[in-house]
């Protein structure tokens, strides 16, 4: 049932007449539900309703009804208010430890939210609220990263060198935003991790040793979605372009030790799952190629990366 009387009256008669009902069929958002008593609502028009249930009442509105009246066209207008739901929710929710304060309730969602948990609580029963989350989160994690990475290079001509797969162990911080909307499945986040990988191709028929060391900080940006299977498990998705820097005593060196050619930073990507369990979370990540010896001539190669992180969140807000 939806009140549809006209709240613009111009004698104090008119609110005498009652109010005028609509009956239609409408989807009521449920805002706290409960053995004993359930608070609904329904927005339409620019009009909040609420509406209640007991377990010997059913489904009905919490009549409020704000009224402008206007004698003359010169004469102020004032206003009158039916404030029935205060009586409604006074008559058939009982605080047994006593009562719960009513006189200055609001008709708005917060308050009878309020008002319907504090029933709750008095009468030392388990409900539930279901309210929206409008309030953003921010997280900061210390990651423990395990990288497999391989190399190989054009010797200048056509062959390629294959350099040894290396593991190698580094650590990173990751600071993320949670989007507040659709219970926090979105996030936007951002990295610093540092990566490293030294080895040497050996050419016993020249009698040369091709040699790399490549250190670099990376700093991934990128978006997160998490699919919800419990309160405190998830799994997640995500994905982010990946721009970095060379750091260190970053080269390769062929055929003589001495003859050094610095490395480039190369722009990649990377895609990745995994697993959160409370703060903390697995997960890995497969990079794009990166080619970091576009700066020599006739010399291309290929730099693949798979890594796997351990996180910890460590501070996050409330």
């Amino acid at each position: 049932m939806l009140e549809v009387s006209d709240d613009r009256i111009t004698q104090l008669s008119d609110t005498i007449r009652g109010l005028r009902w609509n009956e239609k069929y409408v989807f009521l958002e449920v805002l706290v539900e409960g053995k004993f008593a359930s608070l609904y609502f329904y927005f339409e028009e620019g009009v909040n309703y609420f509406y209640y249930s007991t377990l010997n009442t059913p489904i009905e509105p919490l009549v409020y009804k704000k009224y402008y009246l206007s004698v003359t066209p010169y004469h102020p207008t004032s206003i009158i208010i039916n404030n029935t739901y205060k009586k409604q929710l006074k008559k058939n929710l009982i605080c047994a430890d006593g009562d719960i304060k009513i006189k200055n309730l609001s008709y708005n969602k917060k308050k009878l939210v309020e008002f319907f948990k504090a029933f709750y609580q008095c009468n030392w029963t388990d409900y539930q609220a279901y309210e929206k989350i409008n309030k953003s989160k921010f997280k900061l994690k210390i990651a423990f990263i395990m990288n497999r990475s391989s190399f190989r290079v054009n010797d200048g001509q056509i062959e390629f060198y294959q350099f040894p797969v290396k593991i190698s162990y580094s650590m990173g911080l990751e600071a993320e935003y949670l989007i507040p909307f659709n219970r926090y499945k979105w996030g936007i986040f951002t990295e610093v991790n540092y990566h490293y990988y030294k080895s040497d191709f050996s050419e016993p028929k020249l009698n040369s040793v091709t040699t790399i060391n490549y250190q670099l900080i990376e700093i991934p940006i990128g978006v997160n979605y998490y699919i919800m299977l419990n309160e405190n498990h998830r799994l997640f998705i995500r994905t982010a372009i990946v721009p970095n820097f060379i750091v260190g005593d970053s080269y390769i060196s062929f055929y003589n030790p001495e003859n050094r050619h610095e490395l480039t930073s190369a722009l990649n990507v990377f895609i990745g799952g995994g697993y959160c369990y409370k703060r903390l979370s697995i997960g890995f990540r497969y990079y794009s190629i990166r080619n970091i010896t576009q700066n020599l001539y006739l010399r291309g190669s290929e730099f693949s990366q798979i890594s796997i992180r351990l996180k910890y969140t460590f501070a996050q807000s409330k």
